[in-house]
């Protein structure tokens, strides 16, 4: 008996080459070696929340929306979010700032599996150490329940990225500091030896008074004493430090402690936060900034969840 492929098997063979491949509903969603655990988001937060599987408008246009007015609005571009935390028999409203959609997948495909939806948010004040629940609601249509922990503070200083909204993974996001001007501090407008520099960051957790979410804070808010008392910003000599070394202990932080003159949140902005700290004048800068030194003085932002590096420029 012959053996070969029919004219049949080849027709079939030919109108299974034409058929799409069917993807599978699959999400790749963490790496490592234990299963991920509840977010963590400290009061007053403000941080972006990323989904997939939310749909496109109801016209079919992609989701972007970004917040015009302050007390801010509790739905944009069709959505909306709401954290439940017993015993509060009521969820809590997420403010959000902006909206933003965009298709994933290779292929130019509407599918919500291939939409990932960036939503920027602020976190209740009013949240407790306790696990609870966020849900999203697209055109009303409530998603599952997602598990959070609120933890009392979630310090992260900002970055370049922050300023523009910038979530791509692959930009260099340098943390920041300003002159009191407003300024930043870079080569061309070092900082001085004894002077006060601003450093912005979300998620310094509860403040007295408690500001509500998606209001401007008034002037004058500080953050609590258990807050305080762990913040700290440390200044040593070293030139060219990494500036978006992400977050890290040190079981004996090294380098002079500068004065901080105060820690609360920014008047006039939503979930702001700043930290004015005195550069100490015994800081050394042997090494000046320009050329191929861009920073000569490493910034040390201590807190509860650890330290953020942020290079700087000092004068000598």
């Amino acid at each position: 008996m012959k053996r070969g492929i029919t004219i049949g098997a080849l027709a079939l063979y030919a109108l299974a080459a034409k058929l799409p491949a069917v993807a599978s509903d699959g999400q790749l969603i963490a790496a490592g070696y234990s299963a991920p655990g509840p977010m963590e988001v400290a009061p007053g937060q403000v941080l972006t929340l990323f989904f997939r599987g939310i749909g496109r408008m109801p016209d079919g246009s992609l989701r972007i929306g970004q917040a015009q007015t302050v007390p801010l609005p509790e739905i944009l571009a069709g959505l909306s979010a709401s954290i439940h935390q017993l015993p509060q028999t009521t969820p809590f409203p997420l403010p959000l700032l902006s909206v933003r959609q965009h298709n994933e997948c290779e292929e130019a495909s509407g599918e919500p599996k291939c939409l990932l939806t960036a939503l920027r948010v602020q976190i209740p004040t009013e949240l407790t150490p306790v696990v609870a629940k966020l849900t999203v609601r697209s055109d009303g249509e409530a998603s599952r329940t997602f598990l959070i922990r609120p933890v009392r503070d979630d310090a992260h200083v900002l970055t370049a990225c922050d300023l523009t909204w910038d979530t791509n993974p692959a930009s260099s996001c340098g943390r920041l500091a300003f002159h009191a001007d407003g300024t930043p501090v870079n080569e061309a407008r070092p900082a001085r030896r004894g002077e006060t520099i601003v450093i912005y960051a979300y998620g310094l957790g509860p403040t007295a008074p408690r500001v509500p979410a998606g209001t401007a804070a008034p002037a004058g808010v500080e953050v609590v004493d258990g807050v305080a008392r762990q913040l700290a910003v440390r200044f040593l000599p070293f030139r060219n430090a990494s500036p978006s070394l992400a977050r890290y202990f040190e079981a004996e932080p090294v380098g002079t402690v500068g004065e901080l003159a105060f820690a609360g949140l920014t008047a006039g902005q939503v979930g702001l936060y700043q930290v004015n700290v005195k550069v100490p004048e015994s800081v050394e800068t042997p090494i000046l900034c320009g050329g191929d030194t861009r920073s000569n003085v490493l910034a040390k932002v201590s807190s509860a969840r650890g330290i953020e590096n942020l290079p700087l420029c000092v004068e000598p």
